[in-house]
């Protein structure tokens, strides 16, 4: 199986399905969760056989915990190692507050804990983990293991 965006999208002529990071596509349905960076509805999508939400507005990504853990180790796995050093996390996402489009409760904003300079927001009663764009490749690129 081939990461390109090409090989993993589906062969829509003429559609306009939104594409995410490393890959991952929307599936084209409404999933009835609103965004928790934008508010927009999210949509199903798919990387690696994983199913996750993807808002097509900002394409922020929203995942179960286990299939995140499970999607970012097998990411992980095939990555290249990188070359450079990441950019130091923004600590001004740090402050910066959502809600869980699950419950409603405020989303727990934090540095991730595994290799990369990312911040995450997660619902720990959820079990949800919400990424803004780019942060799942930051996670996946990052050195270390």
């Amino acid at each position: 199986m081939h990461d390109s965006r090409s090989s993993l999208s589906p062969s829509d002529e003429g559609d306009s399905s939104c594409d995410f990071e490393l890959g991952g596509f929307s599936q084209q349905r409404k999933c009835g969760i609103r965004c928790p960076g934008c508010r927009e509805e999210m949509e199903f999508c798919e990387l690696q056989s994983s199913q996750f939400a993807g808002c097509p507005s900002c394409n922020a990504l929203l995942f179960q915990q286990p299939v995140f853990a499970k999607l970012t180790l097998h990411l992980r796995a095939k990555a290249a190692l990188p070359t450079l050093v990441p950019a130091p996390m923004d600590s001004a996402q740090l402050a910066i507050e959502r809600s869980c489009p699950t419950c409603g409760a405020r989303l727990e904003t934090h540095a991730f804990c595994g290799p990369g300079n990312a911040v995450i927001d997660t619902c720990f009663p959820c079990g949800v983990i919400f990424l803004d764009a780019g942060e799942l490749s930051k996670l996946v690129t990052a050195p270390g293991k």
